[in-house]
């Protein structure tokens, strides 16, 4: 990922600091990306994509197709009204379906703990991370 950053870089003319200021993070983020110290995290990401709407997520994140978005979108069928159409910019990220049972589980008022969660999808947990508004975080290893 941390070429394209750099291809991005290159096609909009900007240097690590303008990027960051662009993308709205700390120079140093960039800096440690850019350097291989550390991995862009998901509001990295999220950051740049919004900043960039232009830039195809498929291949920032995994490097798959054309750097820019197409101009024309797809035609949709016909059976799909105006209305129905949903934007990429619009698009939402849909949850992973243990996420949707934690959410149904909640719902119905009944107390379900991660590990048993994990347990009815015969997954373990391998590690849980809290991330803080100062950016820093703390990992758990069960």
């Amino acid at each position: 990922m941390v070429e394209r950053l750099q291809e991005l870089m290159h096609h909009k003319q900007l240097s690590s600091t303008q990027f960051a200021d662009t993308v709205e993070v700390p120079r140093a983020v960039i800096s440690h990306i850019l350097s291989g110290r550390n991995k862009p995290s998901l509001e990295v990401v999220t950051k740049v994509a919004s900043a960039f709407p232009e830039v195809s997520l498929g291949w920032l994140l995994l490097g798959e197709g054309d750097m820019l978005n197409p101009l024309a979108a797809p035609v949709a069928p016909a059976s799909k009204s105006k209305s129905e159409e949903v934007l990429p910019s619009q698009a939402k990220l849909e949850m992973p379906p243990a996420v949707e049972q934690q959410d149904k589980v909640q719902s119905t008022n009944s107390i379900s703990s991660p590990a048993q969660l994990a347990d009815q999808h015969e997954k373990t947990i391998e590690q849980i991370v809290i991330f803080y508004n100062d950016k820093s975080f703390t990992a758990y290893k069960p």
